[in-house]
């Protein structure tokens, strides 16, 4: 039977993994999957349906910044969790306004190890957004989600996922990391380095009815998005305003 795979290169001793996507991709899924393949071979659920379902919990929706900063403060001082999901449609769009305020975040994850969050956090984001270039300097783990058909297939063996080739192909959310690494001679005197673009494949999710997002956390998948939608237009309508009362007092 098919499985969901990951590589354990994915995973460090505390990680910070950034996903990265056109929206659809499967990004969010992919987050989910990733906690809950590391719950599962960590004998943290008896099986991986049960894996995945608690997986959910580790998903942080919120409307804005402001709701994330809210919830990392209540969460201090309580039990740390195994994960953090901050998902794409809970950072919401970050103005010229919430630098400062985004760079004191990001000090804060820096050391929330065993303080909020035991195994790591998983941010979820697209290509060009702000959020990715804050994130991406922290990184342990920063990879594309793509959906592809590629020629293997994937089976379980006890509680781990193997991967082996296939002549056929078969459709895959694929998680594929990217990294810059530098090649040079080990000398003593200069030699030529190069700095070069790796990819690998660390994470294949089957298409299949089975592992998409359950369909409570797809519901407040998309109410956060409705929420963020909202908000933006909002604080766009309050932007607006201000500057029509501007310009009527210079009149």
């Amino acid at each position: 039977m098919s499985c969901v795979w990951f590589s354990g290169d994915a995973y460090r001793d505390f990680t910070v993994a950034v996903l990265l996507g056109a929206p659809g991709a499967g990004k969010t899924t992919a987050a989910l999957h990733m906690v809950a393949y590391d719950l599962h071979r960590r004998g943290r659920a008896a099986t991986y349906e049960a894996a995945f379902e608690k997986a959910s919990e580790a998903l942080f929706l919120g409307a804005d910044a402001v709701e994330l900063v809210e919830f990392l403060l209540a969460n201090v001082d309580g039990a740390a969790r195994d994960w953090l999901i901050v998902d794409d449609a809970a950072i919401g769009f970050f103005d010229v306004e919430s630098t400062r305020a985004w760079s004191a975040v990001m000090d804060a994850l820096k050391v929330v190890r065993n303080s909020i969050v035991r195994r790591g956090i998983i941010f979820t984001t697209t290509n060009r957004s702000y959020v990715a270039r804050r994130v991406l300097g922290n990184a342990t783990l920063t990879a594309v989600v793509s959906r592809r058909r590629l020629p293997y297939t994937t089976a379980e063996e006890g509680r781990r996922c193997r991967v082996y080739d296939d002549e056929q192909a078969h459709e895959y959310v694929v998680v594929k990391e990217i990294a810059w690494m530098v090649r040079s001679q080990d000398t003593l005197s200069y030699s030529k380095a190069e700095m070069r673009l790796y990819a690998r494949l660390v994470g294949l999710i089957p298409v299949a009815d089975r592992f998409a997002m359950p369909g409570r956390v797809e519901e407040a998948h998309v109410e956060a998005r409705r929420r963020r939608v909202r908000t933006q237009l909002e604080k766009a309508r309050t932007l607006l305003l201000a500057r029509r009362a501007e310009g009527g007092q210079n009149e």
